[in-house]
């Protein structure tokens, strides 16, 4: 048996362009080393995109687009073994497995303010995933519940379905949005799991922007203990 802690951070960030922001976003990666990378608003389009050195991609880019814009990506180091999963959804949404010390699966969804959502839409995510599952992204939905000043409907579709699947909010109640014309602030970057993974895992903003509206933000998952990572046949 194993006593060591292994971590592994996942990053999740609207930055609001890929290509405006790929230097701030190697900035990030040099600093956290990240296992994961989580995007939205990547602006990508069909014939042009964008690789990391070290990482597999996994992108959808909006559908039907006047211009390059919204879209969303996930990056996995490629020492690691990953495979997209796919969910029925008319959802902006990438869903994938990674291998770590167990498999864990990650949705990265981006609700824009204009896109209309059910309950049924978001529990279809949780449905065709494991139990070590992780829902994050940008909701544009607003919940007392992590943080915000007032709820609105969005945020109770929201709230309906992490009470109903049993969710985790791993949100600590910071801001992860700033409003540049408005000045105001707003946590609608989110991140959920499954109330038996979410001893394993830690959130925060970090303290910069690094030009975008919203805050990068870093969830660690340790194996903390000797109970998590077991070698050979237990005794």
């Amino acid at each position: 048996m194993q006593h060591n802690n292994t971590k592994y951070n996942i990053l999740q960030w609207n930055l609001n362009g890929f290509y405006k922001r790929i230097s701030e976003l190697q900035i990030i990666i040099n600093k956290y080393c990240a296992e994961i990378i989580c995007l939205q608003e990547t602006n990508f389009t069909s014939y042009k995109k964008k690789t990391l050195k070290g990482y597999t991609n996994y992108t959808k880019i909006r559908a039907n687009a006047i211009r390059a814009r919204g879209g969303i990506s996930i990056f996995i180091k490629y020492s690691y073994t990953s495979e997209e999963i796919p969910v029925n959804t008319p959802l902006e949404s990438v869903t994938i497995s990674v291998q770590f010390k167990q498999k864990i699966t990650i949705c990265n969804i981006y609700l824009y303010n204009q896109s209309l959502f059910t309950e049924a839409d978001l529990k279809n995510y949780h449905s065709t995933t494991l139990s070590a599952f992780v829902l994050l992204g940008d909701f544009n939905s607003h919940n007392q519940l992590w943080g915000c000043i007032s709820t609105n409907s969005r945020g109770e579709i929201i709230e309906s379905v992490i009470d109903s699947e049993n969710l985790i909010t791993l949100n600590n109640g910071k801001p992860t949005h700033f409003g540049t014309a408005s000045g105001t602030q707003s946590a609608i970057d989110l991140t959920f799991t499954t109330t038996s993974f979410a001893p394993h895992l830690t959130w925060d903003t970090l303290s910069h922007a690094y030009g975008s509206d919203h805050l990068p933000i870093n969830t660690k998952l340790t194996y903390r203990n000797t109970e998590d990572i077991q070698v050979g046949k237990p005794k």
